[in-house]
């Protein structure tokens, strides 16, 4: 029960976080700020994490994990190779246009946070790549595609 507390309590924490971090950019969001919105003191933020910064990479570790789950469901759905391309493509479409809220972030916070997120932007896309990689193998495989080299196809992704 105290676990359930525990993992609801730090969604929440993450969640706002998340949106103040959007919103404010990764400089001008305190942990003052996070607890002061969720409604507890700084000090308890502290039971969870260290430091803005290991908040800010756990926040970074559910988006990509989120972002993964979305984009496995989609491919789920479809059947031949083209099929998945494109659900992948719409469901990478649609994680940038729902989570980022990319019309509410000035252009300063976009290229701080990018900066903040390159390691994490890298796992992402190498992830990717991954993901395009097996796509196409399957399609060759099934005859979808005519044979290629697809480690240098999924580079173009």
């Amino acid at each position: 029960m105290k676990n359930q507390i525990n993992d609801s309590r730090k969604e929440i924490i993450l969640h706002t976080a998340r949106d103040l971090l959007i919103k404010n950019g990764f400089a001008k969001t305190t942990l003052d700020d996070i607890a002061n919105a969720i409604g507890m003191k700084k000090s308890s933020l502290y039971y969870y994490y260290s430091n803005k910064d290991s908040l800010f990479d756990d926040i970074m570790m559910r988006e990509e994990k989120y972002f993964c789950s979305l984009v496995a469901e989609a491919l789920k759905k479809s059947e031949t190779a083209i099929d998945k391309i494109i659900s992948y493509e719409k469901a990478k479409f649609e994680y940038v246009k729902d989570t980022l809220k990319l019309h509410e972030m000035s252009t300063s916070i976009i290229l701080k946070l990018k900066i903040k997120m390159f390691d994490h932007i890298k796992s992402i896309q190498g992830k990717e790549i991954e993901m395009i990689k097996k796509i196409l193998d399957e399609g060759i495989m099934n005859k979808e595609i005519k044979m290629c080299d697809t480690k240098k196809l999924q580079r173009l992704s």
